[in-house]
């Protein structure tokens, strides 16, 4: 199994780094980069699902109009695991 490391890289902070050793059991896929607003949006237009709640709520926090390259966040796991399967 992968294990992290558990002293700091040359240069890191103390606070920066695992507080323990972490083992994987099994291995796990990552994407090479985070998904955008937009593929989201294609996702969910292609496949007729509703936009996640978090992706059309609306607050006093958000200065900035969310942009389709920025990364999607508060994904649902469902959400995620359709979306994966989908690409």
């Amino acid at each position: 199994p992968d294990e992290a490391p558990p002293s700091p890289p040359d240069g890191a902070l103390e606070v920066d780094t695992p507080a323990r050793t972490v083992r994987f059991a099994r291995g796990f896929w990552l994407g090479r980069a985070e998904v955008t607003h937009g593929q989201l949006a294609a996702f969910c237009a292609a496949t007729g699902r509703p936009p996640p709640a978090a992706e059309v709520a609306v607050t006093p926090a958000r200065t900035h109009t969310r942009s389709e390259l920025e990364p999607a966040t508060h994904v649902p796991y469902a959400e995620a695991v359709a979306f994966a399967a989908w690409c």
